[in-house]
């Protein structure tokens, strides 16, 4: 994985269904991050709020965390279609947002507080690499990002089995793809 690089998760939390549901087209994934590299290793920058109370911010998680079955029943990551020296930046732009509040209004035209897909929306904006993305009843959804004009699937679990995308090996369960992504993230520098 790089710096730059969608994450996509499908919850297991309250909200999940919905959020995932939501989308238009896809209707697979119910939350996104985005890969930053961070101390020499590779983070997950999100916008996320708990369940019950709505109260949340961007920050930083790892990949363990992001991914761990008690939050995640599947997920995968996309690459975006820019250059590196552009996905760095939107990560620079991202990181620049850690600490803002969670948008419990959804309102995209607001960067006081962000929501996950929002986060990464304005970071691309902000790096002046908006892609073509499409609303949905005012909100960006999910799947907005998985399209092939914006992003390439690199990675994909599903439970058991898993199936690394890049090499279409077959790995043997959940735990087995998180260690194996958490390798994939050391030597691949």
């Amino acid at each position: 994985f790089e710096n730059g690089d969608l994450i996509f998760r499908e919850g297991c939390g309250t909200w999940s269904d919905l959020f995932r549901d939501f989308s238009p087209n896809v209707k697979e994934f119910s939350h996104v991050g985005l890969l930053c590299e961070i101390d020499g290793g590779l983070r997950v920058l999100h916008a996320e709020a708990n369940d019950w109370t709505g109260r949340g911010t961007v920050r930083v998680t790892t990949i363990e965390e992001f991914t761990d079955i008690s939050v995640a029943r599947k997920w995968a990551v996309w690459r975006l279609k820019l250059p590196m020296e552009d996905r760095n930046l939107v990560v620079k732009n991202a990181l620049s947002r850690r600490g803002v509040s969670f948008d419990v209004g959804f309102n995209l035209n607001d960067e006081r507080s962000l929501y996950c897909t929002e986060l990464i929306y304005v970071s691309l904006k902000q790096a002046n690499c908006l892609p073509p993305l499409k609303c949905y009843k005012g909100l960006l959804p999910v799947d907005a990002f998985q399209h092939e004009d914006v992003a390439e699937e690199i990675f994909r679990s599903k439970g058991k089995p898993t199936v690394n995308r890049e090499t279409n090996n077959s790995v043997l369960d959940f735990e087995e793809a998180r260690l194996k992504a958490k390798a994939d993230c050391k030597y691949r520098r």
